[in-house]
């Protein structure tokens, strides 16, 4: 018993890790800095979790699935994709996106496992854990947003302070800002955790319900202190982030939130809590005018309004999105029922063209470039898995929504009720920003949805209205059937037959398969990090060193096609036009961006292959039309040698 209680620990602080640490993994020594990061991480945490509950099983444990209608869904939705996989245009793509979801599932399963040995307690432990993260990430957001104002104009300022205060204190705020804008306007500079402030905005804006529900029901001090700071500087954060949105999720959520408990929470206990709820809405108050009206400390000149307003980036947001949901329904068009393909979404978008993006004037300059995603889930899933994927997707969403709400008024348990409404509130910000971003394709907020659906999962349920009704034994396994008044399965249970050898060996074999995973899971991490390296050494002109990175990179992970983007420029620039060509058209198995085929192009010219030298810059120039303008002098050199391929163009000779 001791050995089980020290393997939950031990579960249990994994569990903890993930939920704390999830949106904060950054490796500045990678690439990919944010996402990728954080995909390896959860992979990690899955499969010691894995080892972890397998080790539970050798040492008497049990193993329990709950079988639910969105436990259902979601390995249907998973096996979906799977079978995508026969048709995808690149099954390298297609492979990657399904073992991520393969790695959700588990993830998700295992989790309701963790979650049937103390449900509430570990509930109220996986949120005090989302909301230390939350609170770590809006700090983060706002020490960066006043840094920006800090570096620009507060350097006069602070001239004459202590240099035993001032040189720390800006030496702390570049090296936490990074000092390289990721975006443009001041929101560039607002990187924390996810990298980007609509990711950012996203995952705050997710955690509002919970936290505030945690806030109105804290019974100590400091958790109630704890919370209220915490949604205080998550509400700053948000504005500082300016997701339209983000914030027009938590919108929809709050009015949910505060629906479902106008109605089912009695005055009472609305009463109790009116000082509450009055300091919360002073501090946000307060926080909207600091943000909103012009004054010295405020870090946005002229207020937030006034500068967001101004930007750039505000103006293209809208026409943006449209360009590529427009694109995105011309891939849909093509392939309207199965789809391109799990993971296939950028590789079939960038090679398509939406003949109403081309006519309208204000949208061409967007036609050809890239996307890493349709910023709209539901036509994601419609682009990758056809119209099956997106009822798959469609009916998650409904049923989790009926898992919270079906007999919500006659709960009689307070806490589960509250459970029930802060759940359909979250899931309500999540569609929300799923309308309008790629939650689904980063590891943080796909981490989250499967995390909700695991615990929709489990909503109503209570072991004292279960009954054990068969209990089987096979060859070194038990299985027993837990029921609802013998009508309805709610769990399958599993356990090892009382065999020190069998026991023994499913452990070591479990510690052994889980030491090769998580090597294999570090792989595309080091493969990042090597092709950073070359990424720089052949921006500083050091070739050779560029050409060693890359193929110790593509040694790692033979799928990493940006590395093998940069060996084949590599190789051309060294004048090995064949094995150029050679990488540069292995990159087209996980890529079809217009931009590396003039490369391809220069390889096939130098080899003598006109032909094929004509077909890649047709592509080049085909599949983004603007890019004539950007390459005019290439452009002409093109039109010159090859100009029956001029026809061939969209808009061609406009």
């Amino acid at each position: 018993m001791d050995l089980l209680r020290t393997l939950d620990r031990a579960r249990t602080w994994v569990v903890l890790l993930a939920a704390a640490t999830i949106a904060l993994v950054v490796c500045f020594s990678t690439y990919d800095q944010f996402i990728l990061p954080k995909a390896v991480w959860i992979k990690l945490l899955t499969e010691i979790l894995a080892v972890l509950t397998v080790a539970r099983l050798a040492a008497g444990g049990d193993l329990r699935l709950r079988v639910h209608v969105l436990n259902l869904v979601l390995i249907v939705y998973v096996g979906w994709k799977a079978v995508s996989w026969f048709w995808a245009d690149s099954r390298s793509l297609a492979g990657d996106d399904i073992r991520w979801w393969v790695t959700l599932l588990v993830w998700s399963l295992l989790f309701q496992d963790w979650l049937a040995g103390a449900r509430r307690q570990r509930l109220m432990l996986c949120a005090g854990a989302l909301t230390l993260s939350a609170l770590v990430l809006s700090l983060w957001v706002l020490l960066q947003d006043f840094n920006v104002a800090f570096s620009e104009t507060w350097v006069r300022q602070l001239i004459h302070w202590p240099a035993a205060v001032r040189d720390p204190l800006r030496w702390f705020l570049e090296r936490l800002t990074g000092g390289v804008a990721k975006l443009p306007d001041w929101r560039g500079w607002l990187w924390a955790g996810l990298g980007n402030t609509n990711h950012i905005a996203d995952y705050l804006a997710l955690l509002f319900p919970m936290i505030a529900m945690q806030y109105l029901l804290a019974r100590g001090k400091w958790r109630a202190i704890l919370t209220l700071v915490t949604l205080v500087a998550a509400y700053g954060a948000l504005i500082a982030c300016f997701s339209v949105g983000s914030n027009g999720g938590l919108i929809l959520a709050a009015l949910v939130f505060g629906a479902l408990l106008i109605v089912h929470e009695s005055r009472e206990f609305w009463q109790r809590r009116l000082l509450r709820l009055a300091v919360l809405s002073a501090f946000f108050a307060a926080s909207t005018a600091f943000y909103v009206f012009p004054h010295a400390l405020n870090p946005h000149p002229g207020g937030i309004f006034r500068q967001a307003f101004a930007s750039e980036r505000w103006h293209a947001g809208w026409p943006t999105r449209v360009a590529i949901w427009l694109t995105s329904l011309e891939v849909v068009r093509g392939h309207p029922l199965l789809g391109v393909g799990a993971g296939n979404f950028t590789y079939a978008y960038t090679k398509t063209l939406s003949p109403r993006v081309l006519r309208d004037p204000d949208l061409r300059p967007y036609a050809g470039r890239f996307t890493n995603a349709a910023h709209n889930e539901p036509l994601q899933v419609w682009v990758e898995t056809g119209v099956v994927g997106l009822l798959l997707l469609l009916l998650l969403w409904g049923l989790f929504a009926r898992s919270a709400l079906r007999g919500l008024s006659d709960e009689p348990d307070a806490g589960e009720r509250r459970l029930r409404i802060v759940l359909l509130a979250m899931m309500v910000a999540f569609v929300g920003h799923s309308l309008m971003n790629f939650t689904l394709q980063l590891p943080t907020s796909s981490f989250l949805f499967v995390g909700l659906m695991a615990v929709a999962a489990t909503v109503g349920r209570r072991r004292d209205e279960f009954e054990l009704t068969v209990r089987s034994a096979y060859p070194g396994l038990e299985i027993d059937i837990e029921t609802s008044g013998m009508r309805r399965i709610e769990s399958v249970g599993f356990r090892l037959a009382p065999s020190v050898i069998l026991r023994g060996a499913v452990a070591v074999a479990a510690i052994g398969l889980g030491i090769a995973a998580m090597a294999g899971s570090l792989r595309p991490l080091a493969a990042d990090a090597l092709f950073n390296s070359a990424k720089m050494a052949r921006m500083q002109g050091a070739l050779p060193r560029a050409e060693d990175c890359a193929r110790r990179a593509l040694a790692l992970s033979p799928d990493h096609h940006h590395a093998r983007k940069l060996l084949g420029r590599v190789l051309l620039e060294t004048v090995r036009y064949g094995e150029a060509r050679d990488a540069l058209e292995k990159v087209r198995e996980r890529e079809t961006v217009y931009d590396f085929f003039k490369e391809l192009g220069w390889a096939y010219w130098h080899l003598g292959d006109r032909d094929q030298a004509g077909q890649a810059w047709a592509i080049y120039f085909g599949r983004c039309p603007s890019q004539g303008e950007y390459d005019a002098r290439f452009f002409k050199f093109f039109v010159k040698q090859f100009p029956e391929k001029l026809a061939e163009l969209p808009m061609a000779g406009k």
